[in-house]
């Protein structure tokens, strides 16, 4: 499929590291990308939940809290499940979401204060423009070190920025855009340990993934698979090595390094819980809220017209044959994209919340990146020619577009 074979722990190359141009076209890449999502930029609030998190944003640049006292109104007017926040053990209001995309608004935020002019509002709303455009470069460069070809990669990072749900979500001040970066990011340390061999590639992981779980706790659920994926570098790394290394040892120091990494953010979303209720492990979210009718909740996930998917972003259907295709190369990635993405699915189709009307699920926005992974055998073949690829891929990109467009 035009990719390197897969070799764990490579000598050094020029081919494992990224050279200045594909630096220059992922800067490229981002600056396109942030460009259109400019032109849509609204600068307001479209949701409850963007206002939680701005309210913790605001006073905690103007004041060094992190209660959101200023919406506690809201406690009263939806349900107690459906309430974005809860009351501490202080009595103030706080939020419960995770603190990261919070912190993220910090500093455009004081910007917007600061600056006469600017707006505290209008700057902050700038964040996932920033954020779904890093996401875009950092897409190319892991589809580069995956052993794409450039005009591959970058032909799959522009669909994937500008074809997707990820267009229509850089406009709101919902965390999930960042918490697909962090996933991203995630992925792409793993594979770099996996070409390198370097303990800070694991460290580097763990404290992305780490912010992921900060950013939205479901994230966790994630975690072990990342996991799983370096226990199963490790162990090919082991039996090639000459000499051999018992697995033991590379699996026990490489979970050092990841532990170390995830030690950081955990902490912090420790700290943040134990701020906002007293306890280390209490998020304010109810956890009851479940329900067993799985195959329901993936209908209205994937193919439902108030919030499919597939509906949405119809491209991401070419995903299937292009993960089928991955498979026979790298099956420890395709494992793993499989894994996440997965995870993801059914966590969401048993939460019986809901999220109404939704343009496209913005519960899966944050495995929109790492599906478009599986984009780039699609684009490869059509790329050499293979007619019936090029003009499916070209009638569903276009469908897709359109789709963002309206959005």
């Amino acid at each position: 499929m035009g990719a390197r074979p897969v070799r764990a722990f490579p000598a050094s190359s020029p081919t494992t590291w990224h050279n200045s141009h594909d630096l220059i076209r992922a800067a490229c890449v981002f600056l396109c990308l942030f460009a259109v999502y400019l032109l849509t930029y609204r600068g307001g609030f479209h949701s409850i939940d963007e206002v939680s998190m701005f309210a913790v944003t605001e006073n905690l640049v103007k004041f060094g809290r992190v209660n959101t006292d200023q919406i506690a109104w809201t406690q009263w007017t939806t349900s107690q499940r459906e309430a974005q926040g809860f009351f501490g053990r202080d009595g103030h209001v706080y939020s419960k979401k995770g603190p990261v995309l919070s912190l993220a608004m910090a500093p455009l935020y004081w910007l917007g204060w600061v600056v006469p002019g600017l707006g505290m509002l209008q700057t902050a709303s700038l964040i996932n423009c920033i954020v779904t455009a890093t996401t875009g470069g950092l897409l190319f460069l892991l589809l580069r070190r995956l052993g794409n070809e450039s005009r591959v990669a970058l032909v799959t990072a522009l669909i994937g920025g500008l074809a997707t749900i990820s267009w229509v979500y850089s406009k709101y001040l919902f965390s999930e855009p960042l918490a697909g970066l962090f996933l991203l990011g995630a992925t792409y340390a793993v594979v770099a340990y996996r070409d390198s061999g370097r303990g800070r590639w694991t460290c580097l992981a763990g404290f992305v993934l780490g912010l992921a779980v900060a950013t939205r706790a479901n994230n966790l659920f994630v975690v072990p698979w990342f996991a799983f994926y370096l226990l199963a570098v490790a162990g090919y790394a082991a039996r090639t090595k000459t000499p051999p290394t018992p697995w033991h040892l590379v699996a026990g120091r490489l979970l050092l390094w990841f532990v170390v990494g995830l030690l950081l953010p955990t902490l912090l979303m420790l700290g943040y819980n134990w701020l906002r209720s007293g306890h280390p492990l209490q998020t304010g979210y109810d956890l009851t809220i479940f329900s067993p009718d799985i195959l329901s909740g993936l209908y209205k996930l994937l193919f439902s017209p108030l919030r499919g998917l597939f509906i949405y972003s119809p491209v991401l259907l070419l995903c299937i044959p292009g993960i089928i295709g991955w498979s026979r190369s790298r099956r420890a990635e395709t494992l793993l994209l499989c894994s996440v993405v997965g995870v993801t699915l059914l966590l969401f189709a048993a939460w019986t919340s809901g999220e109404g009307l939704s343009w496209g699920s913005r519960f899966l926005v944050p495995v929109v990146p790492i599906l478009c992974l599986a984009l780039a055998p699609v684009v490869d073949r059509a790329w050499r020619g293979q007619t019936v690829v090029a003009v499916a891929l070209i009638l569903f990109a276009l469908a897709s577009l359109v789709v963002q467009v309206l959005g």
